[in-house]
């Protein structure tokens, strides 16, 4: 991920950040805070403040847009902030694939992106059952939903083909 920022970076990419921004978004019957198992939340009101990792920590200029939801379009200003600087295809990365990444490229989607998902800038969080070195793809999992994404919704690069694209 933070070799693909740093490109992007180079480049003069528009980069936006997301955060989960569940504290607050509902009451003690709030699915989402159950479903993450952050059930002692439950009478929090205040918004989360992220803490990001150096490595790939934003910078003043860079958009950080809160979301309370897996998909970063439901709820936020992000369609609006891409259609103000004439954005329309993102790169994306993320830390799972088959959570709040995915539920985004689908919303980008939905809003007539064209979405391209760096492949080794995310992470697929195999179960043990569906582990499988024989795999192209290291698991059942990851070649499921990159299948699925790369039919439904939109190609898949990596930032090694990303550099090569931007360099020449």
């Amino acid at each position: 991920m933070n070799s693909a920022l740093s490109i992007a970076r180079e480049s003069g990419m528009k980069i936006v950040y997301f955060f989960n921004a569940i504290y607050g978004v509902g009451g003690p019957n709030d699915v989402t805070t159950k479903i993450h198992g952050l059930d002692f939340l439950e009478n929090s009101w205040k918004p989360l403040i992220p803490t990001f990792n150096p490595l790939i920590q934003p910078l003043d200029n860079e958009a950080i847009i809160p979301k309370s939801h897996k998909d970063g379009f439901n709820g936020t200003v992000l369609d609006y902030y891409l259609k103000t600087w004439n954005i329309d295809t993102l790169i994306t990365v993320g830390f799972h694939l088959k959570s709040c990444l995915f539920h985004t490229c689908v919303g980008a989607r939905h809003h007539n992106y064209r979405v391209v998902m760096l492949r080794d800038c995310t992470n697929s969080s195999e179960f043990p059952d569906t582990v499988d070195d024989k795999n192209p793809e290291g698991g059942w999992l990851r070649f499921v939903f990159l299948r699925i994404y790369e039919t439904d919704i939109g190609f898949t690069s990596t930032s090694y083909d990303l550099k090569r694209a931007l360099l020449n």
